[in-house]
């Protein structure tokens, strides 16, 4: 008792030098759930992105329905299943057939009575959601619960999807604050990452967003500790490490190439180098690159063979990316650039259906915020001088990114680009969030700022000014008469 005693007076010491009352991850949660949840109030039902086909999707895997069904409207190939009909009129209710009309105000909200209904009172409709059919069950696990909830305890309709969006919520802040915690370098700009308002908006949405990006934050911090512990893995430590990934591969799978960031184990945790370790790192990415092909295998019939647009053809796209490398290189560049701005906005805070992005202005201090907080940290957090060990941290990082951006910008060009397109259109900043962390790996090495107690609390303040701008970007898109008063 009076070592446990001895040692949390120890940190608290350290942490009034530091100049703050909360150790980072402890911090991170006071800032994330609050606005995390004006956020996820604030913004009607239906208005994040794809979130009416994720709700969908994620109650049919509430009933123990794996696999989509077959669903074929005027002949076109399309999947979705049964749906209660009061989840229907909710989003009916909360207009989201005005959610790309940018002068209608979301004042007057009220339910019906159906969408007061309980699901399990509600009669079952056809719906089809054919852009979500594929994820797995492993997305939704938080949506999948909250629905199990509500129905258990009979509430109405639209208060089980706000608490379908509380559960997301929870989930990608545990998983983060875990990521935070466990990384023993760098844990600051983690910290910054997860605080954009665009991580925040997408973790109180009903989407895979939440297991997506709260995964891929952990597995990168996990990968960080592995590195610069002075021992071998344990077999514990193993098999955390295949379940992490596993998450991430079948969260989403372009994410996949994360997988890569493994290599970043041996350059600094010599122990790792022996034959027999390396062995297992490989067999870890095999068994979760087997769980990933068996998932897409069993949905392979869910591949949208017409597209999911108007001028897209899957067939054509898809052989221009594996007979013509060079050609998609090209295509895939062009839409870095194409991209870039709508990229950046969506990296920060981009909310509602693409309608409601943060201004030029809002974003500078989330920018500053960002750029700081690869600066900010411990000595510790200072990489050895080793430049062989850190050309080749550097390298695997650029690698991860690039193919990582690679992963996207193909899913997109096969399923949403035009045929033959010159760029693969619909790539969205919401979909390169965990670039975010890798690409501030890349400087924070270099050092550190003197003044580490005025950079913290610099870097909180800019954060919470960053939240404050995103939040009267959603206020003023939904319940004013004009888009942004920023």
């Amino acid at each position: 008792m009076i070592k446990v005693l001895s040692s949390w007076l120890k940190k608290a010491k350290q942490l009034r030098q530091s100049g703050l009352l909360f150790s980072v991850e402890h911090l991170f949660l006071l800032l994330y759930i609050p606005i995390g949840l004006l956020f996820l109030f604030t913004i009607p039902l239906g208005q994040n992105p794809d979130e009416p086909d994720h709700t969908y999707r994620a109650w049919q895997l509430s009933t123990g329905n794996i696999i989509s069904d077959p669903i074929k409207p005027d002949g076109k190939s399309r999947f979705g299943g049964l749906a209660p009909k009061s989840i229907e009129s909710t989003f009916v209710d909360a207009h989201i057939d005005e959610s790309l009309n940018g002068n209608f105000v979301w004042n007057n909200v009220h339910y019906s009575d159906q969408s007061r209904q309980a699901l399990t009172d509600s009669t079952l409709t056809p719906r089809i959601f054919t852009g979500a059919a594929i994820y797995s069950p492993t997305a939704y696990v938080p949506s999948i619960i909250a629905f199990w909830i509500g129905n258990l305890l009979h509430l109405p309709t639209f208060m089980v999807l706000y608490l379908v969006r509380i559960f997301c919520l929870i989930t990608i802040a545990s998983m983060i604050y875990l990521a935070i915690r466990i990384t023993p370098k760098w844990k600051w700009l983690f910290f910054a990452s997860a605080l954009m308002p665009s991580v925040v908006a997408a973790g109180g949405a009903i989407s895979a967003d939440a297991m997506v990006l709260g995964s891929a934050f952990l597995f990168i911090a996990y990968i960080i500790s592995l590195s610069f512990q002075v021992k071998p893995l344990s077999i514990i430590q193993y098999v955390l490490l295949f379940i992490i990934l596993s998450v991430v591969v079948l969260s989403k799978t372009p994410y996949s190439v994360l997988c890569v960031l493994i290599l970043l184990i041996p350059i600094f945790n010599k122990q790792m180098r022996a034959y027999p370790a390396l062995v297992k790192l490989g067999l870890i990415v095999i068994a979760t690159a087997i769980l990933g092909f068996l998932w897409m295998k069993s949905t392979q019939h869910l591949a949208w063979p017409e597209g999911l647009r108007q001028g897209n053809n899957p067939v054509v796209n898809r052989h221009i990316i594996l007979h013509q490398p060079l050609s998609f290189l090209v295509i895939a560049i062009n839409s870095a650039m194409y991209s870039g701005v709508i990229s950046l906005t969506g990296l920060i805070g981009h909310f509602g259906w693409l309608t409601a992005p943060m201004s030029d202005i809002a974003m500078v201090p989330a920018i500053f915020a960002l750029i700081l907080s690869a600066f900010t940290g411990d000595k510790k957090d200072i990489l050895p001088k080793q430049c062989h060990a850190f050309l080749w941290w550097n390298s695997t990082i650029l690698c991860t990114i690039a193919l990582l951006f690679l992963a996207i910008t193909a899913s997109l060009y096969i399923y949403w680009a035009d045929t033959q397109g010159a760029v693969a259109t619909g790539i969205q900043g919401r979909y390169l969030i965990p670039l975010l962390p890798l690409a501030l790996l890349l400087i924070a090495p270099l050092g550190q700022l003197k003044e580490q107690r005025k950079t913290k609390q610099t870097l909180v303040t800019l954060l919470i000014i960053s939240l404050l701008f995103g939040f009267a970007t959603i206020y003023a898109r939904y319940y004013m008469a004009i888009p942004n008063v920023l």
